[in-house]
Order: C-alpha cells, then sequence, then structure tokens
C-alpha cells in the first residue's frame, strides 16, 4: 500500500467511527464491481445509506466538497443501484452521504452531509 492508500484508508476509519457514533452500522468498505467503487455502505436506522469519503491534507487541489461534482453524484446514485439489485433483501429506502475529511497537522476535522444528491450541484 502506497503513502496515499494509506492516507485514504484512515480517513476512512475515522468516518466509519463518526458514523458508528450517530448510530450507524457498517455493512461492507469498498464495495467495487467494474462500474466502480462506494467507499463504505451503512446502516442509519431502517435506511441504507452509502457513503462517499473524501479526505485532504490540504485545500491545493481544492477542498473534499468540490470534489463532489455532478457526476460524482451520479455515479453514486448509479453505484447505489446496483448495490440493491444485486442485494435483494435491502428493499428498504436508502439515500446517500457524504463525509469530507480535512487533516491538518495530525488533526481531523470532520463535515457529514446527509442526503446528498442534487446538494451541491
Amino acid at each position: 500500500m502506497n503513502g496515499k492508500q494509506i492516507f485514504g484508508r484512515a480517513a476512512e476509519q475515522k468516518a466509519i467511527e463518526h458514523l458508528e457514533r450517530l448510530g450507524y452500522r457498517l455493512i461492507e468498505q469498498n464495495w467495487r464491481t467494474k462500474s466502480g467503487e462506494i467507499d463504505l455502505i451503512m446502516e442509519d436506522g431502517s435506511t441504507l445509506v452509502f457513503v462517499e469519503v473524501k479526505a485532504r491534507r490540504s485545500n491545493t487541489f481544492g477542498s473534499a466538497v468540490e470534489a463532489l461534482t455532478g457526476a460524482k453524484q451520479h455515479k453514486l446514485v448509479k453505484l447505489a443501484q446496483i448495490y440493491i439489485s444485486m442485494h435483494r433483501r435491502w428493499q428498504s429506502e436508502f439515500r446517500i452521504d457524504f463525509v469530507s475529511i480535512q487533516v491538518e497537522s495530525g488533526v481531523y476535522q470532520i463535515e457529514h452531509y446527509k442526503n446528498i444528491v442534487g446538494a451541491f450541484d
């Protein structure tokens, strides 16, 4: 694993810890298909939640939120639909959340956005 992957995994772990403190339950991490990847799949009560995690060490290449384009949102919806079609036991509501993590001097600043589809267009 390279430095970027290690940083990404650490950020995802921080996101999981944050969401579990809010009562979410982890179902899967880094779920992949040939169409793409969903970082975290969690349950929030009876709602299935697909979570995109973006972490930054600086804003040199833009903030984490700026990486959440309309195209990325559309892709996340498509991946969520694929997951649900493959796992028929999930017939409940679903939503897509976004966790932004800014790391400065070893301190993790976490922002959690619920139901983000269309929110950042």
